[in-house]
């Protein structure tokens, strides 16, 4: 609940050992936060991601809204459930600028954060697109079909392309 910040993460760390330690085999994580700082939020979700779901499952629960590092968190759980009028995404990296001014960060920062929500994307079996567009607003998401199966997936135009016909572009 809150900004995520150093104090916030060492705390939830600990607690993630603790259940673990006691033999819990779920982890239940309520998010509700606007965000906050890049590295602990990652630090958080790989935490998270990185145990073992056969031993423990982690699913995170979002009431009213899940933004910016909040969103990354999310996605380093195997589950995540959301009520009807909640919130998750926007998870662009940005800075603050002399006179508290927002602005976008650089790309040294962006290429980073891609790799890393496509990293959790894939570990945990969801589109990576969806999540790479959470933090790149300019890159486009399509509905797509798979050409044998009929599964429905989402993917960005470069998916698209490398997959060499095997899925069907849609809206």
């Amino acid at each position: 609940d809150g900004v995520i910040e150093p104090v916030l993460e060492a705390f939830l760390e600990r607690q993630i050992q603790r259940a673990v330690a006691s033999g819990a085999n779920l982890i239940i994580f309520e998010i509700d936060s606007p965000g906050g700082l890049l590295i602990q939020s990652e630090n958080l979700a790989f935490a998270i991601s990185d145990l073992d779901p056969k031993q423990v499952r982690t699913v995170a629960f979002v009431p009213k809204q899940a933004l910016s590092g909040a969103a990354i968190i999310a996605l380093g759980c195997d589950e995540i459930y959301m009520c009807d009028c909640a919130r998750i995404g926007d998870a662009a990296p940005i800075e603050m600028k002399p006179g508290q001014q927002f602005e976008h960060a650089p790309q040294k920062i962006l290429g980073p954060l891609l790799v890393t929500v496509k990293t959790l994307a894939e570990k945990k079996g969801r589109p990576v697109a969806l999540a790479q567009a959470m933090v790149d607003k300019s890159l486009k998401v399509f509905q797509v079909t798979h050409r044998e199966t009929g599964r429905v997936w989402f993917m960005s135009e470069a998916e698209i392309h490398a997959s060499d016909g095997e899925w069907v572009k849609g809206a």
